[in-house]
């Protein structure tokens, strides 16, 4: 499927002027590309379990993730419209008249490198307010990934919970909190947050961090990745948030008979149905066989 409609997506979130911001228009818009399954692998814990049971996902801090990049981006005042114009001006006030390429970016990254302190530290300011402040809950449209079985069902040992978040009303809180990752090959450049107009003439769009949350490298892409992505402080702990009942329970290929049983007593409690994920014999696939 073409991922053009992320950037449709990301024009209705992300404009810079928060007048043009349309959040209603875009919860409505992305239900036609939200998954009619998504699934949650999960190594089997106690945790875990108890999520299954109650209902509920865990929802944690970017930083916690197997990702370094999760969540990262990038600032710079000096790459901003009014960062290069202030270097403009100083070149201009030290009276140098015209001067070539070569001798402006070097005065440029003299001023660069005598403010690195204060950009590395707003830089890592805004990326706890991403990382260790927002909480997020990845879930993925796929259901055969041998690396995601591995990854994350500590090698196929555990388990996935099926959800189908597509038929929520827009007003659960779910749904709305439900948005597509998108893959890319730049992290994201908050610098044009320092220009002149932006926080004054036309105000902040505060949707931004969300953006952040939303990006990853392209390396991840075969994660086919959807996030639960709530706003929250640096100061909040991890927590359970309640969802609807899985639909379905999905059990690796190399899990123990006992938390066969164990899962499958759970599914039968709460009356969903049961999968094994089964591994062909003549080549590099596997599919969901119904257990129960």
């Amino acid at each position: 499927m073409s991922e053009e409609w992320k950037d449709y997506l990301k024009e209705m979130l992300f404009d810079r002027d928060p007048a043009n911001v349309d959040v209603q228009a875009a919860n409505i818009f992305k239900r036609r590309f939200i998954p009619k399954k998504l699934y949650k692998y999960r190594t089997i814990t106690k945790y875990a379990l108890d999520n299954l049971v109650n209902n509920t996902l865990h929802l944690t801090t970017a930083s916690r993730f197997n990702d370094p990049y999760d969540s990262a981006l990038t600032v710079d005042p000096f790459r901003s419209k009014t960062g290069r114009d202030m270097i403009d001006g100083a070149i201009a006030s030290a009276e140098l008249g015209q001067i070539d390429d070569v001798l402006r970016e070097r005065i440029a990254n003299y001023i660069d490198e005598r403010n690195g302190r204060f950009r590395t530290e707003l830089q890592t300011s805004l990326i706890s307010l991403t990382r260790d402040g927002y909480k997020l809950c990845s879930l993925s449209s796929r259901i055969d990934s041998t690396l995601m079985w591995s990854h994350y069902a500590k090698d196929h040992t555990g388990f996935a919970m099926e959800y189908e978040f597509k038929l929520l009303p827009i007003t659960d809180p779910v749904y709305r909190f439900l948005w597509p990752v998108i893959y890319t090959g730049e992290m994201l450049d908050m610098s044009f947050l320092f220009d002149d107009e932006v926080g004054s003439s036309i105000g902040l769009n505060g949707l931004y961090p969300i953006l952040a949350a939303m990006s990853k490298a392209k390396d991840w892409a075969y994660e086919e990745e959807w996030r639960l992505i709530i706003p929250g402080s640096t100061e909040e702990k991890p927590y359970n948030l309640p969802v609807p009942k899985p639909t379905g329970i999905y059990i690796g290929a190399m899990t123990k008979a006992t938390n066969i049983k164990r899962l499958a007593n759970i599914a039968q409690k709460k009356g969903i149905p049961v999968f094994r994920m089964k591994l062909a014999a003549n080549e590099y696939r596997m599919e969901p066989q119904r257990v129960v």
